[in-house]
C-alpha cells in the first residue's frame, strides 16, 4: 500500500499514515472490482505493483476511476509548479534562478552473498560538476569504521570488509550544492551549421548503448516520423515528441520481458514506457536521424517525493545540450492539447541533481550482485522516499536508497 499512497496521498503518507493506508486500500478494492490482475498464493492476494499502477492510470484516463485524474495529476502538477520558476523572456538557452539544496542519500547494501571478511567496493551516485549544478560539498557517513572512502566524478566509492556481525552495510552522503533551472531555445537549426561537438561527439551517435539500440526497425520508424524534415532539427524533435505522446502511455515496464533483439520497438508495440524506456526510445530515434543525444540519470528535487529519474539531453549545434523529459506526459494526461503541460519539459527543466551522464560519467557496479530479473519499489519514508531494488525471484532486497531533499534559505 505505501507505493499506492505515493500516487495519490503523499502528504498523508507523511502526516497521517493510517489515513493514507485506508485511502490506498479503498482504491485497491475499487481496482479489484474493475478487474486489476491479482494472484493468489497460500490464500493471500499477491499483486504486481507495475500492473496495479498502470491499471490505475488506464482506468483514470478511461473515466472509470478518479485517482489518476483527481489525485495523481493535480499533485504532480502542484509539485512541479512549486519547483519551477519561469525565466524572464529571452531567446536561446539560459540557466537561471540558482537555489541551494541539501540532499541526503542513504544506501543500504545486502551483502549476504559475500563471505564475511571479504573486501567489497560499494558505490553510490554523487552530483558531478556541470553548468547546471555547482559549488558541490559532500560529507560521508558509513556504518563500519574499517573503510576507505574515495570520491570520484559522479560517484562515491567505499571499500570495506563484509561485516561478520551482520549481512548489511550502509553508506550515507550528505550533499549541498547550487542547482540551476534550465531552459533551452529549441530553434530551427541546420546540421553542421555551427562548430562541431567536442571529441566525445561520436559517443552520442552510437547505435548501441544499453537499452538504447538503433536497430533497422528503429531507423525506419525514425524516418517515417521525421518525414521530409531532414534539415529542420526543431521539427524533427517535435515530431518525435508528438509520436511518443500519441502512441504510448507513461507507466511501468518489466524490462526483462522486452524483446532482447529489439526492445525499443517492443516498447512501441506494448504502448507503455517508463522513464528509462521512453528516454532510450527518444534517444535512439534522435541518433537514427544523426542528432546527438545522451541519457541523464539524476534526482528530481521535490521535497515531498524525491526520486531517481532518467531524462535526455539533445545537442543542437547553435544551442548546446538541451534537456528533454517525457515526465510531463502525466501532467498533460497524455494529451498534446493540454498545453503548456504537454510541452513543459521539451527544452526546459525545473531543479534537478544530475549524477550520471552516459556513457562517460557512470556509477558502475553498486557492489551487490544483480540477478537476471529484478524489480523496484518506491515507498514513502520519513522526510522523503525509499527506493528498494529486489531480486524478482527471491524477493530479497539487494539495496535500498533513502532520499530526502531540503531547499536551503537564500
Amino acid at each position: 500500500m505505501p507505493a499506492v499512497a505515493l500516487q495519490g496521498w503523499p502528504e498523508e503518507a507523511q502526516s497521517d499514515p493510517a489515513l493514507a493506508e485506508k485511502a490506498s486500500r479503498d482504491a485497491l478494492d475499487r481496482w479489484l472490482s474493475l478487474g486489476v490482475p491479482v494472484h493468489s498464493s497460500d490464500g493471500r492476494r499477491a499483486f504486481d505493483i507495475g500492473h496495479i499502477l498502470n491499471f490505475m492510470r488506464l482506468s483514470g484516463l478511461e473515466g472509470r476511476d478518479p485517482v489518476f485524474p483527481l489525485r495523481t495529476i493535480p499533485i504532480g502538477r502542484r509539485d512541479t509548479a512549486r519547483a519551477m520558476t519561469l525565466p524572464p523572456p529571452t531567446d536561446g538557452p539560459v540557466l537561471h534562478t540558482p537555489r541551494r539544496f541539501r540532499v541526503t542519500h542513504r544506501r543500504e547494501f545486502d551483502l549476504t552473498e559475500h563471505p564475511p571478511g571479504k573486501m567489497v567496493r560499494l558505490r553510490l551516485p554523487l552530483p558531478y560538476d556541470d553548468p547546471t549544478q555547482r559549488d558541490i560539498d559532500v560529507s560521508v557517513k558509513q556504518s563500519k569504521a574499517a573503510a576507505v572512502i574515495e570520491r570520484h566524478p559522479g560517484r562515491l566509492e567505499v571499500r570495506l570488509p563484509v561485516p561478520t556481525d551482520g549481512s548489511t552495510a550502509s553508506v550515507e552522503a550528505d550533499v549541498t550544492f547550487t542547482a540551476f533551472q534550465q531552459r533551452g531555445g529549441i530553434q530551427d537549426v541546420t546540421p553542421g551549421s555551427a562548430e562541431p561537438l567536442d571529441s566525445d561527439g561520436h559517443l552520442y551517435l552510437r547505435p548501441r548503448e544499453g537499452l538504447i539500440q538503433v536497430t533497422p526497425a528503429v531507423r525506419q520508424l525514425a524516418a517515417e516520423i521525421a518525414g521530409r524534415r531532414s534539415e529542420d532539427l526543431r521539427s524533427i524533435l517535435t515530431a518525435f515528441w508528438r509520436f511518443l505522446f500519441r502512441r504510448l502511455k507513461n507507466g511501468y515496464l518489466h524490462h526483462a520481458e522486452l524483446d532482447p533483439h529489439d526492445p525499443l520497438i517492443d516498447i512501441v508495440r506494448r504502448g507503455w514506457f517508463d522513464c528509462l524506456g521512453g528516454t532510450s526510445l527518444l534517444i535512439a530515434l534522435c541518433r537514427a536521424r544523426g542528432i546527438q543525444a545522451r541519457l541523464i540519470h539524476g534526482i528530481i528535487l521535490h521535497e515531498l517525493t524525491p526520486a531517481f529519474h532518467f531524462w535526455a539531453e539533445v545537442y543542437l549545434p547553435s544551442e548546446g545540450w538541451i534537456p528533454i523529459d517525457l515526465m510531463c506526459w502525466d501532467h498533460a494526461e497524455g494529451r498534446l492539447d493540454r498545453d503548456p503541460w504537454s510541452h513543459l519539459f521539451l527544452g526546459k527543466l525545473e531543479y534537478r541533481l544530475k549524477c550520471q551522464c552516459f556513457p562517460r560519467l557512470v556509477v558502475g557496479p553498486t557492489g551487490v550482485r544483480f540477478p537476471s530479473t529484478w524489480s523496484m519499489l518506491l515507498t514513502p519514508a520519513p522526510g522523503g522516499t525509499t527506493m528498494s531494488i529486489y531480486n524478482a525471484v527471491t524477493r530479497r532486497a539487494l539495496y535500498r536508497d533513502t532520499l530526502s531533499v531540503t531547499r536551503l534559505e537564500e
